[in-house]
């Protein structure tokens, strides 16, 4: 996965924004998100270039449990306008100072995203810098809680497809149970399946139809299933479809559960978006109660919309207001390939590539 790289600012680069780069990787250690990202430091002014981190800095840092290193403060360079993608300046003077030494062309064009550290917190004010006030505990709580909320808005959101991702399913088994009740001709044209759970080019509209009607939530299960049997063997019953029908799920393995609790510890929001009813959803909720592992639910059947429809990744994109980086996990290559171009998340067709 590609790191994201931050560079904080301030004047002389042995005080705010030291502490900053301090703070912020202390940060990530502590969430398990070290290695997504890459943060450094750096001055606006010549006047302390070479310098270590000041005392009192090292002070407070130390009071508050923050590891740091030797270094040396050094002087933003334009090379690293497309190197970083976010630059974060300690006060407002920093920012008139790189606009007068780079131009307004190169901070308003460049690939980084330029803010003020207290920006993050939704604070339109500098950090005060303690060289003059002294006040390095003020400036030490400024900087943490801008870290604090910055590292919240840069940890990817997950989202997560349900059956094939999460939950193991038997298409095969499914769709061979419906053969059983209704043979295969009538499981061909009704559910647009062969007996090997395989997709048939030759499927009515009628047929189409109803399955998207289902899976967007526009009837009702009962409905659902009474429309099947009119297809079935004379004698069926309501009770033997909605078994065929559930004969689709199979179990939802611990560790993959584990690892969305694990995503969730970290910090990280985690959303379902998934393709499906409310008899496969139902069931599977019960067993497993998927609504505490996540941070919302998003369901074609309540959504009334399903993948890979653009309009259902870009809503679903705006309900999580919009996060800077989503990695999507979804085993069909044709959703993976819509939320690629539609909202540009990034893409995986399992647990096991995300992760390896």
């Amino acid at each position: 996965m590609k790191m994201t790289k931050i560079l904080f600012i301030c004047h002389g680069n042995i005080c705010r924004s030291p502490m900053a780069e301090f703070i912020m990787q202390h940060l990530c250690r502590e969430a398990g998100v070290e290695n997504l990202f890459e943060i450094s430091s750096a001055a606006v002014s010549t006047e302390e270039i070479g310098n270590d981190l000041y005392p009192p800095a090292k002070r407070i840092l130390t009071a508050h449990g923050i590891p740091f290193a030797h270094r040396a403060a050094r002087q933003i360079t334009p090379s690293d306008w497309s190197s970083y993608d976010y630059i974060i300046c300690a006060d407002r003077s920093n920012i008139r100072l790189m606009d007068y030494r780079f131009g307004k062309d190169l901070l308003n064009h460049s690939h980084a995203r330029l803010s003020l550290m207290m920006d993050w917190v939704g604070q339109q004010r500098d950090v005060s810098d303690p060289w003059y006030t002294g006040d390095f505990e003020t400036a030490y709580q400024d900087i943490l809680s801008s870290c604090q909320a910055l590292l919240k808005a840069l940890l990817p959101v997950y989202v997560f497809d349900l059956g094939g991702v999460l939950i193991r399913l038997d298409v095969k088994r499914c769709f061979q149970a419906f053969e059983q009740l209704m043979g295969e001709d009538n499981m061909r044209a009704v559910l647009g399946m062969d007996r090997n759970g395989e997709g048939v080019k030759a499927v009515s509209v009628a047929s189409k139809q109803l399955m998207a009607d289902f899976e967007r939530g526009l009837i009702e299960p009962d409905d659902f299933i009474a429309q099947v049997l009119l297809y079935c063997h004379p004698g069926t019953t309501a009770e033997e479809v909605q078994d065929a029908w559930m004969s689709m799920l199979e179990d939802l393995p611990a560790e993959r559960l584990q690892f969305v609790k694990s995503l969730r510890e970290k910090g990280h929001r985690v959303y379902l978006l998934s393709n499906g009813n409310d008899l496969h959803f139902n069931f599977i909720n019960c067993q497993y109660r998927l609504d505490t592992y996540f941070d919302g639910l998003f369901l074609s059947q309540k959504m009334h919309m399903a993948k890979p429809d653009p309009q259902i990744f870009k809503a679903v994109h705006s309900a999580i207001c919009n996060p800077s980086s989503v990695i999507f996990i979804d085993d069909i290559l044709a959703n993976r390939l819509a939320a690629e171009k539609s909202v540009h998340w990034q893409t995986f067709d399992s647990i096991d590539s995300l992760i390896r």
